[in-house]
């Protein structure tokens, strides 16, 4: 297909896909919930149906967008797949608990049966609909412009993991631009790669003018200037990064702290019932200690106690605690890797939460041994100490837990320059996608790889 149409017919199948999966919803709720609703009068009874079909269809709307549940130009099948899931149960289940304050009468069989066949219908719609994507948007052809030799590992991992792009040349920026130039001009996309500013700039205009679509890895200033300001100054547009020491205002820092006593009330006896019968499995498995504190990094480089399930082996080494985790580690019990997995380890630190030494959402916080030695790797890893720490956050989300400390940072220092309350609960949101995702705990390869 034309390059010139493809985006227009991108969006009219967008459109087309977020209706009728939104029609097939509409339909199912009706079969299995809206029928059976007991109404509270006769006289209620379409407008009763007609409100709650209505705020089915909106709430439906809200958590797949927020969930990014149709970003197919982005994200993997699996993360599509699992986002409609989870924005659809989620979905689902408030409804389900909207009917039953209304009418104080529940059909959790039909409910169950509605989940069900919503399921099904997610995973034919969504197959067929990226056979139809990949159809009309086949895998992109992408030319690599590197500036080291480290950016030209990045051919590799993408080429094995990202299935709609394919990196199917790699060109050195250390060539003469008019080299670069003549060799991308082959090319509808380029990649550019940790080169210097001045060849970025001319290639970016080269594209621009040529219709080539262009993807580049942000430098650390490039993030920061996201968060900046226009003004126009006489007739010289301008600029204005507010380089604040804190990055959060006052009511910013009151709605996030309320966010988080919010999410402490609801979350507080779910949680502490998984800690409680994670906490037996760990005694049965491994003995005491049932959990496990360590001294983090946090906003301000203040030091904190971060409190966690232990799923490791008791030792007497520092180095044991301190070191990151490898493939086939042999210090996590079997109960460990379980939690691990799924992440239940962390659930303590809805305690640091309360406390107030960390945040619901943020960056994650690093032990003081190893901020330390990526402080001298990258010694702007301490722009990310300008917010609390978090559970979950951006990086998390995006990221690996073996990513590298730049890459980590530039992840992060996107969520703070972009920080919105609606963020965080976008974040809070897309953390439950990492549960299908396994590369997100994907090991170091070996006990000397610090990144």
């Amino acid at each position: 297909m034309n390059k010139k149409y493809r985006r227009d017919v991108n969006e009219l199948m967008l459109i087309i896909e977020v209706c009728f999966e939104l029609v097939v919803f509409t339909l199912i709720f009706w079969t299995f919930i809206g029928k059976h609703i007991i109404d509270l009068s006769p006289d209620m009874h379409v407008n009763l149906d007609l409100g709650i079909i209505i705020i089915y269809v909106l709430l439906e709307v809200v958590l797949i967008m927020a969930m990014e549940g149709f970003a197919w130009n982005r994200l993997k099948l699996t993360d599509i797949i699992a986002s409609q899931l989870i924005a659809v149960l989620l979905g689902n289940v408030a409804i389900f608990a909207y009917i039953y304050a209304i009418e104080r009468q529940v059909h959790v069989r039909n409910f169950l049966l509605m989940c069900v066949v919503d399921a099904f219908v997610i995973l034919a719609l969504v197959y067929a609909y990226n056979r139809l994507y990949r159809y009309v948007n086949p895998v992109k052809k992408i030319i690599m412009v590197y500036g080291t030799p480290n950016a030209l590992k990045f051919k590799y991992e993408a080429n094995k993991r990202l299935s709609k792009y394919n990196i199917a040349k790699s060109i050195s920026a250390s060539n003469k631009i008019d080299v670069l130039i003549e060799t991308i001009e082959a090319y509808e996309c380029v990649l550019l790669n940790d080169i210097p500013a001045k060849k970025r700039n001319d290639i970016l205009k080269f594209c621009y003018c040529n219709g080539i679509d262009v993807y580049f890895a942000p430098k650390i200033s490039d993030i920061l200037t996201r968060a900046s300001c226009d003004i126009n100054l006489i007739d010289t547009p301008l600029l204005y990064l507010d380089c604040n020491v804190s990055r959060l205002s006052i009511r910013q820092r009151i709605m996030k702290r309320l966010l988080d006593l919010i999410l402490c009330a609801i979350f507080f006896v779910p949680f502490n019932i998984l800690i409680i019968l994670c906490s037996i499995a760990i005694v049965i498995d491994d003995g005491f200690p049932i959990f496990f504190s360590q001294k983090r990094i946090t906003k301000d480089n203040c030091e904190f106690n971060l409190i966690k399930l232990r799923s490791m082996t008791v030792s007497n080494d520092i180095n044991d605690y301190v070191s990151k985790t490898v493939d086939r580690d042999r210090r996590i019990t079997r109960v460990g890797a379980f939690i691990r997995r799924f992440h239940i380890d962390e659930l303590p630190q809805i305690y640091n939460v309360i406390k107030g030494d960390m945040s619901f959402v943020g960056p994650r916080p690093e032990n003081k041994r190893n901020y330390e030695e990526y402080i001298k790797a990258v010694p702007e890893f301490s722009f990310r100490n300008k917010f609390k720490s978090g559970i979950t956050g951006y990086a998390q989300i995006y990221g690996r837990y073996n990513s590298s400390p730049y890459d980590k940072l530039r992840l992060d220092l996107i969520y703070m320059e972009n920080y919105s309350l609606l963020m965080d609960l976008k974040i809070l949101l897309r953390t439950m996608r990492i549960f299908f995702k396994k590369d997100t705990l994907e090991p170091f390869q070996s006990k000397n790889e610090k990144n």
